[in-house]
């Protein structure tokens, strides 16, 4: 008895007739199909990832085998009962790999297009964070705010506006910001450190917006797997 000829699945569907009409069997988990000859010999490997489409315009996204419970006595496409009953009576099935434009296909529908655009709407979120995280670090800082202060002062101690030293008023300006070591007094300011709540601080609220941002990001990727993958559908 010759060898049987193994299917090859590939991208494009086999040839209508050359698989063997659909059947039910205990033998086998949902969303799973095994292909026999008239031995009850596998046809094809195990573990590919394929879409069974029928003449009459069926589909499922099923997971090959090559072993089943139950020995087949006849040549059939063999499916678990419960996706049997939603082909059953059609005809012609035909097998291929599952691929990105399955995946893609599912983007087209109502549900698909609305959890992709959540998902995207995350992602735009976690950017607009890390982006205000980025400004709000690279912002001008107080040595930048200092040299425009000392200038000022200085130019006003020039025109003689003032009988505070510049020196010294800057370093009572770096002790309000908490930021000189020097400790100075200037008649009627108080040069004590003023301290600002981490709530009210600009670059507290950019990492915070951030951080949700890239939680929602990857709530949203992670949605998307879950709903745009094999055997997946967005509408749940």
């Amino acid at each position: 008895m010759a060898a049987p000829t193994p299917l090859v699945l590939t991208g494009t569907p086999t040839a209508p007739g050359s698989l063997p009409e659909l059947s039910a069997t205990s033998g086998l988990a949902i969303g799973h199909v095994y292909v026999s000859d008239q031995h009850g010999t596998a046809l094809l490997d195990a573990g590919q990832q394929a879409v069974l489409q029928t003449k009459e315009g069926g589909r499922l996204e099923l997971l090959t085998v090559s072993t089943i419970g139950v020995t087949p006595t006849a040549p059939g496409s063999y499916l678990h009962a419960s996706d049997y009953a939603t082909l059953v009576g059609q005809t012609e099935p035909t097998l291929r790999l599952y691929g990105s434009a399955d995946t893609l296909a599912k983007l087209r529908g109502a549900s698909g297009f609305l959890t992709a655009l959540t998902a995207v709407l995350s992602t735009l979120t976690a950017l607009i964070g890390v982006f205000f995280v980025w400004s709000a670090m690279s912002a001008s800082g107080p040595s930048t705010i200092n040299d425009r202060a000392q200038a000022l002062l200085s130019s006003v101690a020039g025109s003689g506006g003032t009988s505070v030293p510049a020196q010294t008023a800057l370093s009572c300006l770096k002790q309000i910001r908490g930021e000189g070591s020097q400790q100075v007094s200037v008649p009627g300011v108080d040069c004590t450190a003023v301290s600002t709540p981490w709530w009210r601080q600009a670059t507290w609220g950019s990492l915070l917006t951030g951080l949700i941002g890239v939680l929602g990001a990857v709530a949203g990727i992670v949605t998307v797997a879950s709903k745009f993958g094999f055997q997946k559908s967005p509408a749940g």
